[in-house]
């Protein structure tokens, strides 16, 4: 049997008001900051989403550009940004552009209302290119019509860190982005979500002990905790350690953790897929019913994956 694809980052309600930010332009072309286009996407998208806008997640939006056969950073016309937003189910898209004038980093983001493709007037924040972070809080409280925050803001990572991280997402060899993602892990070791990263690179690496590694320090307490314990399950079951992966699947069906992660099917049906072939792997009878409970409780939960 195939396994499963690892659950993907909280998915945004279906919803009519769905916003697609795509990765902003570098207007002056400075080689030094063509990482801060992807970063704007990323930063803006989950901004919104923390004053409960349904903004698309990056994970979304990398696999719409994979259909469409676009480079994942790329300066799009506003025709291929609304059918990117299209693809996806949007009815808003927010794109923009930044530059520097001085010393400070200028931000400009607009709105296309898909439906009737129209630009909606810029909104523009600016200051010092160490304080992006907070640039990109401004400007999605402007752009959610100082929509008030539903989820705590927690501290972000260094400056430094959190570039290494872009980098390392947008690096086009594994190697590459190894390199970055540990860096940034280095600097900041709660960068939880570099560590994320990190696993998913060693993982399609096929080197399990280092992607092991990588997810074992994120705390219980850690919004990506749960995403985590997902990957240790799957490294120690491609380790061959059964039991202890069975044990890391099993803790993801506990309720208080459930509460807390993506929707029923997304959160649910990897997880039982993993446990059925946690039962297959280690020479569980098929007649003994362990591994085909697993597997038929994980087709109920999402009969769409075909895996």
């Amino acid at each position: 049997p195939r396994q499963a694809p690892v659950a993907a980052a909280a998915s945004a309600p279906a919803a009519a008001a769905r916003i697609l930010v795509v990765p902003f332009e570098n207007s002056q072309r400075e080689t030094r900051l063509t990482w801060l286009g992807e970063a704007s996407a990323m930063l803006l998208a989950d901004e919104l989403n923390a004053r409960g806008l349904a903004a698309i997640t990056r994970d979304e939006r990398v696999r719409a550009f994979d259909q469409l056969h676009l480079p994942v950073a790329a300066s799009l016309s506003r025709a291929t940004v609304i059918k990117v937003g299209q693809l996806l189910g949007a009815s808003e898209v927010i794109a923009g552009s930044f530059r520097m004038t001085g010393d400070q980093l200028v931000v400009e983001a607009h709105s296309i209302r898909i439906e009737i493709g129209r630009l909606a007037q810029p909104v523009t924040e600016r200051g010092s290119l160490k304080d992006f972070f907070a640039i990109y809080d401004r400007l999605a409280r402007r752009l959610s019509a100082g929509a008030p925050r539903i989820t705590p803001a927690a501290a972000p990572p260094p400056p430094g860190a959190f570039e290494s991280y872009v980098k390392g997402l947008l690096a086009e060899s594994a190697a590459t982005q190894a390199t970055f993602l540990e860096s940034a892990v280095n600097e900041f070791p709660g960068f939880d979500q570099a560590r994320l990263a990190l696993w998913d690179v060693r993982n399609a690496q096929g080197d399990h002990a280092a992607a092991l590694a990588a997810v074992k320090p994120v705390a219980p307490g850690s919004p990506f905790a749960a995403r985590a314990q997902l990957r240790t399950g799957l490294s120690l079951l491609e380790t061959r350690e059964y039991s202890a992966a069975a044990a890391a699947f099993t803790r993801l069906l506990d309720p208080q953790i459930l509460k807390t992660t993506a929707p029923a099917p997304s959160r649910l049906a990897p997880v039982l897929n993993d446990l059925g072939i946690v039962e297959l792997r280690r020479g569980a009878s098929a007649d003994a019913g362990s591994a085909v409970y697993y597997l038929t409780r994980a087709a109920d939960a999402d009969p769409e994956q075909v895996d």
